[in-house]
């Protein structure tokens, strides 16, 4: 008797409006998929011709893709919060815009996905959408190609609760010569969580910034910033905490808290240590040695017992730099173990062992030799 064949096709049959759903869950993915892969291209296309007609439209903060910075603290009854970009014309040093660039740059505040107004932006004191130009190199001016301008955000007076998400997106748009959009999104989470630190870096930049933010309302940090790979990145050696550690720390400080720099075998700083004064932040710029590196995808978190913990799982940090608080306990209790990891005792070399010294054997004295043996006894004849 013959088995009826079972066609590959026959679950489809039977269910075939599970089929549908899949066959239009996998067209939408590839669509997605092929959206953003062509928008990737286009913005990859666009931004070489453009440089063919040697326009260059860059900035620190903001790019192409729209770049989403993560988890910054806000403390909303300590005032404004700022964001500090920069603009530029320019590919390198050697390859400038001769001409003015003239854009528009705007800021928008939202949350839980929609325009919100538990608070407001503004581009420094201009509102929220200002018109803007960045000098060309053949114009006058000592500032040339560079433009720099502050986005300010504050709370309205409604009620924001500690743990609120906002999103503050910046968009700059050249308008003349060529039109080029860039764009950013910086997520601000209320609430006073002390320190926090991000790593700002994007392909093709010669440099990372590493922004350290201490939100504590009266307390300062003492923090102490290390490379774990001197061969990916170097200390900016132009640095200002460099300058504040000759200049404005005093000597006491220095001697009890140790703020200064470490030095490897080959040269390099390795590790710097300086104080985040309370409701403040400050900037370290290292130099990468292969431009095309990322490191912000390093970004960091200081967690509530102190710890660096990635931002996405809460594990432990591997980046490319390390952040440890170092607590008072590290400097005045020298019964802590934070206080002997960092004040380690001198290793003492031990004393050499004393090498024995053998006794020298006492010669045996010859009979016929005519020598005195120490007795006084005449053993020759008298008279002879």
């Amino acid at each position: 008797m013959k088995k009826n064949k079972t066609s590959k096709f026959t679950f489809f049959k039977k269910h075939r409006k599970i089929a549908i759903v899949l066959v239009c869950l996998v067209l939408v993915v590839s669509s997605l998929a092929f959206i953003n892969y062509s928008r990737y291209v286009k913005n990859i296309i666009t931004t070489y011709y453009l440089r063919t007609k040697n326009f260059y439209f860059n900035s620190n903060r903001l790019t192409l893709e729209g770049k989403v910075y993560q988890s910054k603290p806000w403390v909303v009854g300590d005032g404004s919060y700022e964001i500090s970009i920069t603009m530029d014309s320019k590919l390198n040093e050697l390859k400038v815009m001769e001409d003015d660039l003239e854009y528009n740059v705007k800021c928008e505040v939202e949350k839980d996905g929609k325009k919100t107004n538990v608070a407001v932006c503004n581009i420094g004191n201009g509102g929220d959408i200002v018109s803007r130009k960045i000098i060309g190199n053949r114009s006058d001016g000592t500032d040339k190609n560079k433009d720099n301008f502050t986005v300010v955000v504050d709370a309205t007076g409604e009620e924001i609760k500690d743990g609120d998400v906002i999103f503050i997106k910046v968009t700059a748009e050249s308008t003349k010569p060529y039109k080029q959009t860039l764009s950013a999104t910086f997520e601000l989470v209320a609430g006073n969580y002390g320190v926090s630190y991000e790593i700002d870096d994007q392909v093709g930049r010669r440099y990372i910034d590493c922004l350290i933010n201490n939100t504590l309302p009266d307390e300062a940090k003492v923090v102490e910033l290390e490379i774990t790979d001197t061969s990916k990145i170097i200390f900016d050696q132009n640095n200002s905490i460099l300058d504040d550690i000759k200049n404005y720390y005093s000597k006491e400080d220095i001697a009890k808290y140790g703020f200064g720099t470490i030095v490897n075998n080959d040269g390099y700083i390795t590790k710097v240590r300086f104080r985040v004064e309370e409701k403040s932040g400050r900037m370290v710029r290292f130099y990468k040695t292969n431009l095309s590196d990322d490191f912000s995808l390093y970004n960091n978190r200081i967690d509530d017992k102190g710890n660096l913990t990635d931002e996405t799982t809460g594990d432990e940090s591997k980046g490319i730099v390390k952040l440890e608080i170092l607590e008072e306990e590290c400097f005045s209790d020298s019964s802590s173990a934070c206080y002997k990891k960092h004040h380690p005792e001198p290793e003492t070399e031990p004393e050499p062992e004393p090498i024995p010294v053998e006794p020298t054997p006492e010669e045996p004295v010859n009979p016929d030799s005519g020598e005195d043996n120490g007795d006084n006894t005449n053993t020759g004849e008298e008279g002879l």
